[in-house]
């Protein structure tokens, strides 16, 4: 499940989760730099699996919060996405003043360098 909002707590998108049936597998993915706040994205798996097609039909596309839920059964052969510029500024600015690190200029300035 993707889309999920930054701020939102372990326990209530578990909650969420939970209330399609009981859950096998449970994985939130937390913000290294600050493990308050989340990624955005969450995987989990239902022991009936009759379970899952529920909760992609009641929860993909579902707005929540300013964030629109986007929630799939997972691809393994899928390619990894990397976060664009203004996607990663977006994360950062989700962290709190006193939680950040200084950017130095170098980072966001383009160079040819590589």
């Amino acid at each position: 499940m993707g889309g999920i909002p930054y701020n939102m707590s372990e326990m209530d998108v578990r909650k969420m989760c939970e209330s399609f049936g009981r859950l096998k597998n449970f994985n939130l993915i937390k913000d290294p730099a600050n493990p308050d706040l989340n990624k955005g994205y969450s995987f989990f798996e239902y022991a009936d699996d009759r379970s899952t097609d529920k909760a992609i039909k009641a929860l993909n596309g579902l707005e929540f919060k300013d964030k629109k839920l986007k929630v799939q059964r997972a691809n393994t052969n899928a390619k990894p996405q990397t976060m664009t510029l203004a996607q990663q500024i977006a994360l950062y600015k989700n962290v709190p003043d006193d939680k950040r690190m200084p950017i130095p200029l170098f980072a966001m300035t383009p160079s040819r360098v590589v």
